[in-house]
This record gives C-alpha cells, structure tokens and sequence, in this order.
C-alpha cells in the first residue's frame, strides 16, 4: 500500500478540496480518468500508458480528502490478452464502470472502445463507426460514461462547428448521440452521469503557456439544459482531465476530479473535489 498526502486546501466553505498526489513510481502520472464509488471512499484512475491504480481517500471531519491510500498500478490487456505496454497505441483517455462492475476504456489515437469483464483480463472490443478513425490524433475520443440506462457514451475532444460530437452504444452499434453547445475556446476531457441521469462534462483550455482553466457543466436530458458548476481561475489548477460523479452520506452530489501531469516535472497530479447542490 501507498500512501501519499498533502495539506488540503478547502475554499467555499469546505465546498472545494484541492490536494496534491505525487509518488516517486515510475508509472506515476498521467492520470486522465477516475471512478469513485459510492460514498466515496475508494477510487481507481487510469493513465494515458494503460495503467489502473486503485486506492482509497482518507477523510476528514467535513469530508474532504486528507490523504490518499494506492495499490501498485496494473496494465491493461489487449483484446488478445497481451500487457498494454505492448499495444503501439495506448493512449487511454476514458474510464467508465456499469451496473454489473464492468469497465469500459475509451483511446485518443486509433480511436475505439474497450470493455474488460475482470480489470486483469482481456478486452472485448465494442467495434467502430468510421467517424472514430477520422478523428485527429491525440484530440479523439476522451469522456467516457455510462447512463441510467447502461449505455456507453463517448465524446469527442475537439468541437466542431455545432458542439462537440457525442456517440451512444446501443445493442451492437455505434449511434449519434446529441451535439453538446460550447464556448470559449474548451475541449472536452471527461464526462460522467449521476444517479438522476444527469450528464456532467469536464472541459479545459489552455490560456498561455500552461496556464490550464478547467469548466464543470451539468445537462439535463433530453432537453440539455445546462447549468455551469465551475469555472475556475486560469492555473488555479492543474490539468484535469478526469471527472466522477457520486453522492455523500449528506445525500448531495459531490464531484472528483483528476489532473493529467504528463510526465512532466513541472506539473502535478491532483485531486479536486466539488461538493454541490442538488
């Protein structure tokens, strides 16, 4: 077990914990997606080189994180059962968990979509659309979730001129899902559902040299009607890239979220955690 820890850093009234992870591992980092489970207590990201880390969140009195608690990471498999330390195109981006425990993992390059039965077993592909393969390299497919009605969703990085491009998993087949609004120069990085079927998308920018500002949106379906939750300062955080939905024990929806430092020694993987208002 690994531990790592920072003082935590509580604005709005203990509503936003902000709290650094860094560990001396070779594999540390690159963090782009994350499920919490419900309460959230334990957790598992997932790198951009195929990682999975498991852990679990220390809290405090008002619930924010005070330290963090990891088991070594694990490679992902290939469809054929092969370490994805293999695989000439990792690059995962998405992570999302169904109804029966099963994870899904989204890639940027060669874009498609996994789903492992056993987090140490082998993929199973969910197939194509060509839209998938006329996606630009390194800005396809990043958001991954589930719905209430245990439907796959992926999204687009990039907007085009409408929106950014959803697609929906449903029986066998690969289908439009609704054009997302944008603004302001964001890109989609992660997506995920709460238990009401609301659809939660983490967007970010990037203002000058590294200076990353992150937006939280809420819609509602069909409708999409959407509602901003966040819109942080420019580097007021790192690079988030991963988000998950769930509720505390207060029975309020609460927000965690992951930055990608890319291996880079100048930046950092955080956790930043939102407690909101249903």
């Amino acid at each position: 077990m690994v531990v790592g820890c920072a003082p935590a850093d509580s604005t709005g009234g203990g509503a936003l914990t902000q709290i650094d992870w860094n560990l001396d591992l070779e594999t540390h980092g690159g963090f782009s997606a994350i499920e919490v489970d419900p309460g959230g207590t334990t957790f598992t990201v997932l790198n951009d080189q195929g990682q999975l880390v498991d852990g679990r969140f220390v809290r405090g009195s008002e619930g924010q994180i005070t330290a963090i608690e990891s088991e070594p990471s694990r490679p992902l498999r290939g469809i054929t059962g092969e370490l994805m330390d293999q695989e000439p195109f990792p690059d995962s981006e998405g992570l999302a968990r169904d109804r029966r425990g099963r994870l899904y993992v989204s890639f940027e390059q060669r874009g498609r979509v996994w789903r492992y039965d056993t987090p140490d077993g082998p993929a199973t592909t969910l197939g194509y659309t060509t839209e998938f393969a006329l996606l630009p390299n390194n800005k396809g497919l990043e958001g991954l979730a589930v719905d209430d009605r245990n439907r796959v969703w992926t999204i687009a990085e990039l907007p085009g001129p409408a929106g950014y491009t959803t697609w929906i998993r449903e029986g066998r087949e690969w289908r439009s899902g609704p054009v997302i609004p944008t603004s302001d120069d964001y890109s989609a990085v992660g997506m995920d559902f709460d238990d009401e079927g609301r659809l939660y998308l983490l967007e970010r920018a990037l203002r000058g040299i590294f200076g990353f500002q992150s937006r939280v949106r809420r819609f509602t379906l069909p409708e999409m009607t959407a509602e901003t939750l966040l819109t942080s300062e420019v580097g007021q955080f790192d690079n988030l890239e991963g988000l998950s939905v769930w509720r505390s024990k207060d029975g309020k929806p609460r927000i965690t979220m992951i930055s990608d430092d890319n291996f880079i020694f100048f930046q950092t993987t955080e956790f930043v955690e939102l407690a909101l208002e249903d």
